[in-house]
């Protein structure tokens, strides 16, 4: 999709938009008269098109002309199956023009006074989603101050302002959360079945999806988790997991290797070398090429601390007995 009015078109209409296009509209959102409009446009659209004959005559016979000429246009470059589609979009065009008229006129259609309309119609919960790829770790600062230290292969969703009563973030992946103390807004964190509530601590998250397990660690301070019902108070230096196949929360002995990733710290305890080698490929986001006689049953235990890819590999090719070559972003062991 080329323009904005598209990319509105297809969100009004449920149809799938890009995360590029997604961060478009979010930002075309957060100027308070584009809010307005779309918020417009929203009710407008459930509305039934024959709302529009309430538009005086000599408007509507200037819109349809205007929509005709565009349509002419977009026709000669569509067939078969896009009909539809185009036709749909005509009509979208249609209500943005037919509302901006009706604004500049003063002629609210349905009597429409924005400001009698309820805050949650124009104010909408914007949201900022920060990825990172294989090889990326990233520091946040949220909007109340909240410090995040984002992983590698991990998601964090944000809204771009907190609500009066709470303070709500989604993460798929691992973080650590230094939380500013709001002992009016819990801060709260929904990481799939797992819900971890506080008011002001520092604490990690391990969510990722291919784990089937949530785990969390608390540096300081207290913290709740909640899954279905069930919950578990964690002070300093304990942690809960969450299995989740066995549906099973329970609390689970505190390791600080869990949380020294944060500080580029990559560690190896009794590991696999299948384990080992999945691990390197989020860290450094590589692709590592196994050769046919490595035997995967070597187990490593190492800590490197702010390591490069070579420094990591010369160390355990010595210990599993392998070579290593690399070019580029790709790993050859053999």
């Amino acid at each position: 999709m080329e323009s904005i009015d598209e990319i509105i078109f297809a969100d009004l209409n449920g149809i799938p938009i890009s995360p590029e296009e997604r961060e478009k509209l979010d930002k075309w959102l957060s100027v308070e008269d584009n809010r307005r409009e779309y918020s417009f446009l929203t009710q407008y659209w459930r509305e039934d098109n024959s709302n529009l004959q309430q538009l005086e005559d000599s408007s509507w016979d200037k819109l349809k002309k205007r929509v005709t000429e565009k349509q002419n246009f977009k026709s000669s470059k569509t067939s078969g199956n896009k009909v539809n589609l185009l036709t749909r979009n005509v009509a979208f065009y249609f209500y943005r023009i037919a509302a901006v008229l009706v604004l500049l006129a003063g002629a609210y259609l349905f009597h429409l006074d924005f400001s009698k309309v309820q805050p949650e119609q124009i104010n909408q919960e914007l949201f900022t989603l920060k990825e990172n790829k294989k090889g990326i770790r990233s520091t946040l600062k949220l909007p109340d101050g909240t410090m995040v230290k984002l992983n590698v292969n991990s998601k964090l969703k944000v809204p771009n302002q907190f609500k009066p009563d709470e303070r709500r973030v989604y993460l798929e992946g691992e973080a650590y959360f230094d939380v500013v103390k709001d002992s009016t807004r819990p801060f709260i964190i929904e990481s799939g079945d797992l819900q971890t509530t506080v008011k002001g601590t520092s604490f990690n998250v391990n969510a990722y999806p291919k784990n089937n397990k949530v785990q969390v660690a608390v540096a300081e301070g207290l913290v709740e988790v909640k899954s279905k019902g069930k919950k578990l108070l964690l002070a300093e230096n304990e942690a809960a997991e969450l299995d989740l196949e066995k549906e099973l929360l329970e609390r689970v002995s505190f390791n600080k290797n869990a949380i020294a990733w944060k500080d580029g710290i990559l560690i190896f305890n009794n590991t696999n070398l299948k384990e080992l080698f999945s691990d390197i490929e989020n860290w450094y986001g590589v692709k590592i090429v196994l050769g046919k006689d490595i035997k995967m049953l070597e187990k490593i235990t190492a800590s490197y601390d702010n390591a490069s890819l070579k420094t990591v590999l010369e160390s355990i090719s010595y210990s599993a007995n392998f070579k290593y070559e690399i070019n580029g972003d790709v790993v050859t062991i053999y």
